[in-house]
């Protein structure tokens, strides 16, 4: 489930964003907030999106400030049922490695941009929350 929702969420939003930002000719903070706003009204016209069985990807919003929000949720569990820290240990290391490796994204992490990650169970409960600096990033 985690490698497949990570997959196909990673490859569609990563390039994207990344060509968003790389299409700026001398990035800045106000760049890569406007990269963000830009990638955010291409993609939430695709939403929601089944990204697995398990898995809707259901918003992504961009701000406040240099911030870039997914918003997912696990459709087959209502809170009561989901596992959330097994959840966290499977997905945290699957989007750190794609956030932080990713050369645009980078970039964005340089200028002080932060990608968050919420993951709700069916009944609309928080199961997981992930953000990524350049600090967690060690960047």
């Amino acid at each position: 489930m985690c490698k497949q929702i990570i997959g196909l969420a990673w490859l569609l939003l990563a390039s994207v964003a990344q060509a968003n930002i790389e299409m700026e000719p001398a990035l800045n903070a106000e760049r890569v907030g406007q990269a963000f706003q830009m990638t955010a009204e291409q993609i939430k016209p695709t939403l929601p999106q089944m990204v697995d069985e398990e898995t809707l990807w259901y918003d992504m919003t961009a701000g406040p400030g240099l911030r870039v929000n997914y918003f997912y949720c696990i459709v087959l569990h209502q809170a009561h049922e989901a596992n959330a820290p097994l959840l966290e240990s499977r997905i945290e290391p699957l989007l750190r490695s794609g956030v932080c490796a990713n050369p645009g994204v980078k970039l964005a992490l340089e200028q002080g941009a932060v990608y968050s990650y919420t993951y709700i169970s069916q009944d609309e409960i928080e199961l997981v929350k992930l953000e990524f600096d350049r600090h967690s990033c060690n960047i």
